[in-house]
């Protein structure tokens, strides 16, 4: 119920940003990418195989999915333009047919094959890329062959990549539309709205922004159906509360959820340097409250509140889960932030009130 509401409306509210949203990183970490020295490789220059895996006569056959591939790896598509995508079935391949090859005499083109290697398969392709290109010295082409499917460059390795992608947003396509026809928590102008914004943008367009935190389109389909709060939506909606009770008097500072992991690291200065954004421009030593999402057991979230006034700490979870091991040191890092920001501020406000008392024909 919670998540609908904020679903509709954070939709709402992205009605007019849809126009001149911009492409941004999502906040699951994308697998690491492989570097190369050769140039991109469009779709209509790859080289055609010939094996019998493609084509049964000596002229290739252009799979029925080609098309539909070609629209997943332009990047213009939108979410639901996606979910109409055919994407080929997945075949399983064993890791002993993965294969490395350097110097490759002959690349097939994935347009060409009518299947397509699963997530597993695409991540050891990636993976072995990647460490040939750490270790090669002399800059050899290298590329990977998958069984009897063919020889492939990390070019054709990405745009499986890609169409993996491409078939995770039609799945959950599907999942809201059906939760959309199902609802009964929205209004029919507000399922329109609702479903505007989800299926017309692309997966990773901006749509909304709150000082440095921003929502994708991504982030915000994972409201849909309850699914999962990510660290921008949870972000996203605090800074927006606390806009408006600031607005009222109130003394308090959001930190955005990462805070949790620069806090870990240890170094003070590190985690300072985070959050000067957000305590930038305040009275810190007015400060009252000081709120941070904390991230429980990588599947939960929980609330960290800090009295600043009577020196309390407050962990706020409705499932009552235990807070993480090292919340005591997350506290204590904080607290050493917050008194260093004071000591700046400190710092700086009187050196700015003893400049203005200089004489004037002083030159400093």
């Amino acid at each position: 119920m919670g998540e609908c509401l904020i679903l509709n409306s954070l939709c709402t509210s992205a009605q007019s940003n849809l126009s001149i949203g911009t492409p941004i990183l999502t906040t699951s970490p994308s697998p690491k990418s492989v570097s190369t020295t050769k140039p991109d490789l469009k779709i209509s220059q790859m080289p055609v195989s010939n094996s019998s895996i493609t084509s049964s006569s000596s002229t290739a056959v252009v799979s029925p999915h080609s098309a539909d591939l070609r629209i997943c790896v332009n990047g213009n598509a939108t979410r639901g333009e996606l979910a109409m995508v055919n994407f080929p079935p997945v075949v399983q391949i064993k890791d002993d047919d993965i294969k490395l090859i350097i110097g490759p005499k002959r690349l097939t083109n994935p347009l060409m094959v009518g299947v397509r290697p699963c997530e597993a398969t695409i991540s050891k392709c990636q993976q072995l890329l990647s460490q040939a290109d750490e270790d090669d010295d002399n800059e050899s082409d290298v590329a990977i062959q998958l069984a009897n499917l063919g020889v492939f460059d990390q070019h054709m390795i990405e745009i499986w990549r890609k169409a993996v992608i491409g078939a995770a947003v039609k799945r959950r396509v599907t999942e809201e539309k059906r939760w959309l026809s199902d609802t009964s928590v929205l209004t029919d102008s507000n399922i329109q709205e609702v479903a505007a914004v989800l299926f017309d943008s692309k997966p990773q367009q901006e749509i909304l922004r709150f000082g440095n935190i921003i929502v994708d389109a991504n982030d915000l389909s994972s409201l849909v159906a309850e699914r999962y709060l990510t660290g921008f939506i949870i972000d996203g909606a605090c800074l927006k509360y606390c806009q408006e009770v600031q607005a009222n008097g109130a003394q308090c500072i959001y930190l955005p959820s990462l805070t949790q992991t620069w806090a870990s690291s240890g170094n003070c200065n590190y985690l300072h340097s985070k959050v000067v954004p957000y305590i930038s421009g305040r009275e810190i030593n007015q400060l009252q409250w000081l709120i941070t999402p904390i991230h429980i057991n990588d599947n939960h979230w929980g609330l960290l509140c800090l009295n600043m006034v009577s020196c309390q700490a407050f962990f706020d979870d409705g499932l009552k889960v235990n807070p993480p091991l090292n919340i005591c040191d997350i506290i204590q890092a904080l607290v050493e932030v917050i008194h260093l920001s004071m000591s700046k501020q400190y710092i700086v406000s009187t050196t700015a009130t003893v400049m203005e008392h200089l004489p004037s024909n002083l030159t400093v």
